[in-house]
């Protein structure tokens, strides 16, 4: 294990290196679910709710639909606009780019999916395609902790537990990202959420449900055109992986 600062962008180049089975990975226009006033619209009560749970989550850290949650239970039964609003899902779009993994190596992700005109924001699937022609799926999970040593120093331990394959975690502007490269089958990828979950406040539990109804995960991109907001902190990603990646 060691450190590196490279891109996001050349972690997923040094991961078809290491898989050169992958032939294509896939990326998806994003669109941002509707802001929490708006999940919660039509109810006084719930717009209460919703600012007594900002106070919890703010105090005690916790993941802001828990905060909802809780601090409706203490008021009653849960009505309706609060629970709609925490079962909300927004489905990934249907339309697909395929970036071949020449094009990965090659222009890179960024410049394929601006060259074909996807607007930010977009997301990278964690779906890949391989060269016998069948789908399989990379491990990709968000954790929910802030930036800091310690917690980097927590993540490398609970990567070190969730995978055994090479992996990278990935920073960016709140939290860390974690990429395995490991080819996974859908129900070992449901698996590897299962027991990341298991790991409660560390990982975006929220995030999980979502890529489990989407059947995929993703990581969502706002804008890397030009900047430097993602790089790889720590990795086990072998060194000749990264060799002559920006």
């Amino acid at each position: 294990m060691y450190r590196i600062d490279k891109s996001a962008e050349a972690a997923y180049q040094a991961l078809v290196r290491l898989l050169p089975q992958i032939t294509s990975i896939f990326v998806t226009p994003y669109q941002f679910a509707p802001d929490y006033e708006t999940r919660l619209k039509g109810s006084t009560r719930a717009k209460k709710i919703l600012q007594r749970a900002r106070y919890r989550r703010n105090k005690y850290g916790l993941p802001f639909w828990d905060a909802v949650i809780l601090e409706a239970m203490t008021t009653g039964p849960i009505e309706d606009p609060v629970l709609d609003g925490a079962l909300y899902h927004q489905s990934l779009r249907e339309v697909l780019l395929e970036v071949s993994s020449g094009d990965v190596l090659g222009p890179g992700i960024v410049a394929t999916v601006e060259k074909a005109r996807i607007p930010y924001p977009w997301a990278v699937l964690s779906k890949v395609l391989t060269n016998d022609g069948a789908e399989h799926h990379v491990s990709m999970l968000d954790f929910r902790c802030s930036i800091s040593e310690s917690n980097l120093v927590s993540l490398q331990r609970a990567a070190e537990r969730l995978l055994d394959c090479p992996w990278v975690l990935i920073q960016s502007e709140r939290s860390y990202h974690l990429l395995g490269a490991s080819l996974l089958t859908d129900r070992e990828l449901a698996k590897f959420f299962g027991k990341a979950i298991l790991l409660g406040p560390l990982v975006d539990r929220n995030y999980i449900a979502h890529q489990l109804i989407n059947g995929s995960a993703a990581l969502r991109i706002l804008n890397l055109a030009g900047k430097t907001g993602l790089k790889t902190r720590v990795t086990t990603f072998p060194p000749n992986a990264w060799n002559d990646l920006s």
